[in-house]
């Protein structure tokens, strides 16, 4: 009895020691953890986002919307390593193609005081990994970083949506959007 427990256990060993293995040696992501990473950031980027709708603000420097504003800032930032100390000039031409000097200048502003490179922490990011089962290395942080980053650009896309007419039509547009995210 005690040796074909062992060796019942021994087969089990295996296979735990197989599955880690290949956690381990993973270095990406799935479809499937890039989804639920990209939904993370988008569900905590929304509250966010709706928050600006009753009544949208824009900065007194731009004549374009804070949503807009952020979905340039995150853009910026998905184009810079995560340790980099700030944006360069380059990457802003980049994402502020064919902007005002006003609306550029209220972006550096942004990037500047709320969005940083290293905004997305790596804490959050490994948090995020683990949530969903995935390995750990410096290949799925770069991933995940940058699936973080998509989700809440979507979200504020999303966002600016929700004054469309068609969405108008629908009844409370900010309750729709909510229920949707949920």
């Amino acid at each position: 009895a005690a040796r074909r427990l062992a060796r019942r256990l021994a087969v089990r060993w295996d296979e735990i020691a197989m599955l880690e293995g290949q956690k381990i040696n993973r270095g990406y992501l799935t479809v499937a953890e890039q989804m639920a990473i990209f939904r993370t950031g988008l569900e905590e980027e929304l509250a966010i986002a709706v928050s600006d709708l009753a009544a949208p603000r824009k900065l007194q420097s731009s004549d374009l919307g804070l949503g807009e504003l952020f979905i340039a800032a995150y853009q910026a930032i998905l184009l810079v390593p995560a340790d980099a100390d700030h944006v360069p000039a380059q990457v802003v031409d980049t994402v502020a193609n064919g902007w005002s000097q006003k609306d550029r200048a209220a972006l550096e502003a942004l990037l500047d005081v709320f969005v940083r490179p290293d905004e997305i922490k790596e804490t959050r990011i490994v948090g995020a990994l683990e949530h969903v089962g995935a390995p750990v290395c410096e290949n799925t942080i770069h991933e995940a970083r940058a699936s973080l980053l998509r989700g809440m650009i979507e979200a504020q896309r999303c966002a600016s949506l929700f004054h469309h007419p068609l969405m108008q039509a629908r009844g409370d547009a900010v309750a729709d959007g909510v229920r949707q995210a949920q």
